[in-house]
């Protein structure tokens, strides 16, 4: 009996202990719900029932998935009479640089002042990025959710704060619409103080003048900020405005957005071997098909003057850019290939050396003997056996090209080697030569080409104009 008598009193120490350490667990638990987040009301509930056995003082950890499970930010906003206020929009942003951002009542029609972010755990910065009409925007809470809880935060709205209307013009100062905008409060030497508000949408009512509004904007220093630029446009340099203290209308800040520039200028230098500009060459300018391989012909100019060509407005990207005619007694400069950037003039000095053969070929009626006017030619190198390619060509002119339609094609400056001419244009009203016509050069002797053109027959004529009729259909 004094046996079971003893046991029985060791039985209720030891459960008198453990009730002592379960009630230190339970006010462990109750002071975690307690803690308060940056001054504002919250509190964290445990997943978890307060009720789980426990056998310490401490709660049991918690499992693998409770500590990636994501945690809970309820938010109430009030006013100063506990009133709720509908129509906040709220940013939380993680120290990761991940963000939400949320609007009362978008979500599910209901703009009751109660917000719900369902997000990792991790610690945050909620602001009141867009406060509703006649209170004041800007109001942060820096806030630490656990994975699995709860936090309850309630902010009060201060009233007051005045209307900022950023509009965005270009550089004609007409407005441009879908930008966006963040305003910190400026401090010293330019730099960003904490997020006040940022806002996409253009003020009800005015879907096209570029202005985008931020009400409730308390008096101080600020800097607009552009965070997405208009379709078409860079984002624009930081704006810096001030909200003064007297006054109740609204608060105008012109952001000047420029356009992309699309396109460059390339500028063409043409010298001899001394340096001195010389005139008269033309040049040809190709896309880059690769490695300097040239693509679809994009611009051609020839040079009168000075010695100087200019190509303006080349999209952005890679050329080629041809010396495909060189100045009288000079050799042909060849190629180089190119690069157009944005916004700037990308300039090229081509010299040329004195040489070369001059090249003439004479285009008659193969009947008559008489000279045929109106015909062209390309000039191509023969490397590969008698195949020409966009690679290969050298030059390429036409009758006219010296201001004269005379039967006569001239090109100047052909360095010694194996060439191939290819009749691309016949004259009118005859057929176009199928056959190339081979020839070679010294770099010294002048060299003279006939190409007969026979008459396009009845039928011929008949699919001529049929061409073109659907050249004219097709566009």
């Amino acid at each position: 009996m004094r046996e079971a008598f003893a046991l029985t009193g060791r039985m209720v120490i030891a459960l008198l202990a453990g009730l002592v350490m379960l009630g230190f667990g339970v006010i462990g638990v109750a002071a975690q719900q307690a803690t308060p987040v940056s001054g504002i009301a919250a509190s964290l509930e445990p997943t978890a029932s307060s009720d789980t056995p426990m056998q310490t003082a401490q709660r049991e950890s918690p499992s693998v998935e409770a500590q990636q499970a994501d945690g809970t930010v309820n938010v109430t906003i009030q006013d100063g009479n506990l009133d709720p206020v509908p129509g906040a929009c709220l940013l939380m942003e993680g120290q990761a640089g991940e963000s939400s951002y949320q609007c009362d009542g978008r979500e599910d029609g209901v703009a009751d002042g109660k917000l719900r972010f369902i997000i990792p755990p991790g610690d945050y910065n909620l602001v009141v990025a867009r406060a509703p009409v006649g209170y004041i925007s800007g109001t942060n809470v820096s806030l630490s959710l656990g994975a699995g809880l709860t936090v309850q935060v309630t902010i009060d709205l201060q009233p007051g704060g005045r209307a900022v209307f950023v509009t965005t013009v270009d550089e004609n100062d007409q407005p441009v619409s879908e930008a966006c905008y963040s305003i910190f409060i400026a401090l010293e030497f330019g730099q960003r103080g904490e997020l006040v508000s940022s806002n996409c949408a253009p003020p009800p009512g005015d879907p096209d003048d570029g202005s985008v509004s931020f009400p409730g904007i308390a008096p101080g220093n600020y800097i607009a900020v552009q965070t997405r630029a208009p379709i078409g446009h860079v984002l624009a340099d930081e704006t810096p405005f001030s909200v003064p203290a007297d006054g109740t209308g609204p608060i105008i800040v012109t952001v000047v957005s420029s356009a992309f520039i699309l396109s460059g200028d390339l500028i063409v230098n043409k010298v001899d071997d001394h340096g001195a500009s010389l005139a008269g060459a033309c040049f040809a300018v190709y896309l880059d098909a690769g490695g300097g391989q040239r693509g679809e012909q994009v611009a051609r100019q020839c040079e009168a003057e000075d010695g100087q060509l200019m190509f303006a407005g080349l999209a952005l990207g890679a050329y080629v850019l041809v010396e495909d005619r060189a100045p009288d007694g000079y050799l042909i400069g060849g190629q180089r290939q190119v690069t157009i950037s944005a916004g700037v003039a990308t300039t090229v000095t081509v010299p040329n050396t004195p040489g070369g053969s001059d090249l003439t070929i004479r285009t008659i009626d193969p009947e008559t003997g008489a000279p045929l006017t109106g015909a062209c030619f390309a000039v191509h190198h023969d490397d590969d056996g008698g195949v020409v390619s966009p690679a290969s060509l050298l030059e390429r002119r036409c009758d006219d090209a010296d201001g004269s339609d005379n039967g006569v094609t001239s090109f100047a400056g052909v360095a010694a080697g194996d060439y191939i001419v290819v009749e691309e244009e016949a004259p009118a009203g005859y057929k176009v030569t199928s056959e190339t016509v081979p020839f070679s050069v010294d770099g010294i002797t002048d060299v003279t080409l006939t190409v007969e053109n026979v008459p396009l027959t009845l039928a011929d004529q008949l699919v001529v104009v049929l061409k073109r009729i659907l050249r004219e259909i097709l566009g």
